[in-house]
C-alpha cells in the first residue's frame, strides 16, 4: 500500500494539538515535512510514543505518591498543611 500523507491540520486533529504545535515540532525536526505534508506512519508512531512517556511518566509519579512516608495511615486524619 502506498505511504499515506497528510496535512498539518490533519496531523494536528490526530495529535489533539494545534496546527502551531505541529509546525514547531517540523521545525525542531522531531517530525518530517515535505511540500508542507507529513507521512501518517510517522505522526501515529509519535503519538503512540508521546502516549507511551505519559503513561510512564504517570505511573511514576502514582508510584512516588504511594510511597511517600508522610500519607496518613487508613483512619487516620491527613495533615491540616495540605
Amino acid at each position: 500500500m502506498p505511504e499515506q500523507f497528510i496535512t498539518f491540520g490533519e496531523a494536528a486533529r490526530l495529535l489533539t494539538v494545534a496546527r502551531a504545535h505541529v509546525a514547531k515540532l517540523v521545525q525542531d525536526e522531531i517530525l518530517a515535512a515535505t511540500d508542507g505534508m507529513l507521512k501518517e506512519s510517522d505522526v501515529l508512531e509519535y503519538k503512540l510514543k508521546q502516549q507511551a512517556a505519559a503513561k510512564t511518566f504517570l505511573a511514576g509519579q502514582t508510584e512516588e505518591y504511594w510511597s511517600r512516608d508522610d500519607l496518613p495511615a487508613d483512619g487516620q486524619e491527613p495533615p491540616k498543611d495540605r
